[in-house]
């Protein structure tokens, strides 16, 4: 599904990563470990296309990373970032919903009933279907967490690329979270979580 062959990433002078090379195949689930500083971020950043590579390539399945318009690499690979942040005057509906973006044009959001079951069944999966019509602000930093997977999950795309997805949550929910990566795995999608 996608080969990294061979990239490198600078930043600030210094070089975050080099030569990394690996292959992600379908149905998987991948864990990317080490210390705070070690390229981690930027790595997942890169697999998702959101980072861009001083060296060497990024493929996914056989096309350039780089090659794919915006909207078309997201219907693909789903990114989830550790940054805690917040959206203000939003519903947790129409946060999840936001994911559904690379379905539409960019003038055109009517929602389709195919976004309404996919936004109702992330938010299902991760328990957050009671705080739908909740505004996003008022959440912990934990069921914000939880928000912005259910993003990811209605992305429905077959490659999810999570930064630390289980930062903000007790032990009980993370591995309720976990659990629920690895039956995606199990459906089917390929995960990589830092």
């Amino acid at each position: 599904m996608i080969a990294v062959r061979g990239i490198g990433v600078r930043a600030g002078g210094h070089e975050i990563l080099h030569d990394v090379t690996f292959d992600l195949v379908p149905n998987t689930f991948t864990a990317v470990l080490g210390a705070n500083g070690a390229g981690k971020t930027t790595l997942a950043r890169a697999v998702a296309g959101l980072q861009r590579v001083a060296s060497g390539a990024l493929e996914l399945d056989g096309r350039a990373l780089v090659d794919l318009r915006p909207n078309e690499r997201a219907r693909r690979i789903a990114y989830m970032a550790s940054d805690d942040a917040v959206v203000e005057g939003m519903s947790v509906r129409d946060v999840v919903a936001t994911a559904r973006y690379a379905y539409h044009e960019w003038w055109d959001w009517t929602e389709h009933a195919g976004d309404a079951r996919a936004i109702a069944a992330a938010l299902d999966a991760v328990a957050m279907e009671a705080f739908t019509g909740r505004g996003f602000e008022s959440l912990s930093s934990g069921e914000r967490q939880r928000v912005w997977l259910a993003a990811g999950l209605a992305q429905e795309a077959p490659l999810l690329v999570l930064d630390e997805a289980t930062s903000h949550l007790d032990v009980r929910v993370a591995h309720e979270i976990l659990q629920l990566l690895r039956e995606q795995r199990d459906l089917g999608k390929t995960v990589v979580c830092v």
